[in-house]
């Protein structure tokens, strides 16, 4: 058997925050593509590779391998595991340093906040409607989907706050998560095999 709880009031956040912080990790990944361009376009034109509309983009693997080649630098891949592994024997490599940043702020803040505005905040009650299951992870842990409010980066959690004359409480003890849900639900089995 497997319990699935889905919230029912939702976990509140700062929508206007949300909005905010997405607008600055916006105009935070353009600088970092400002600057990608300007050192793009750096290289001399005979040995430049050819993108489209002479724009570099920092998420196509090929162009970063092709343009990083161009600028001397030994790569086969675009992943972080290989483009870390250049910088450590780079480590002045601006070019580098750039990819990775606007990679992270692409697939961290980026990510997050356009899902959380687009799919998951309802915006009549600022609230995300997550659902926690005591199955599907192998950790036999609870786990959260739709969206996964658990491996919510530390730079971000500050967007979510408590609903008026509520507390926020964080706890890391042993199945902590199947204690509170049973007291919550007064699920017999749950109080009966975690409290």
């Amino acid at each position: 058997s497997c319990l699935i709880i889905s919230v029912v009031t939702g976990v509140a956040v700062d929508i206007e925050a949300v909005k905010l912080a997405y607008q600055q990790s916006k105009e935070d990944q353009k600088g970092v593509h400002e600057t990608l361009q300007k050192i793009y376009q750096t290289i001399p034109s005979k040995i430049r590779p050819v993108v489209k509309d002479d724009v570099f983009n920092p998420n196509s693997s090929a162009q970063v391998v092709n343009v990083l080649s161009a600028l001397g630098l030994k790569v086969t891949s675009s992943s972080k595991d290989a483009l870390s592994n250049v910088l450590l024997s780079n480590p002045e490599s601006d070019i580098i340093k750039g990819i990775l940043q606007y990679r992270k702020i692409q697939n961290g803040s980026i990510k997050y906040f356009k899902a959380w505005l687009e799919e998951h905040i309802n915006p009549k009650t600022s609230c995300i409607l997550p659902n926690f299951k005591s199955c599907h992870a192998d950790t036999g842990r609870m786990a959260s989907s739709d969206p996964n409010m658990q491996n919510i980066p530390p730079g971000l959690r500050h967007l979510i706050v408590a609903k008026p004359g509520r507390k926020i409480i964080t706890a890391d003890y042993s199945q902590f998560e199947f204690r509170a849900a049973g007291a919550y639900t007064g699920e017999q089995l749950l109080i009966d095999l975690y409290c």
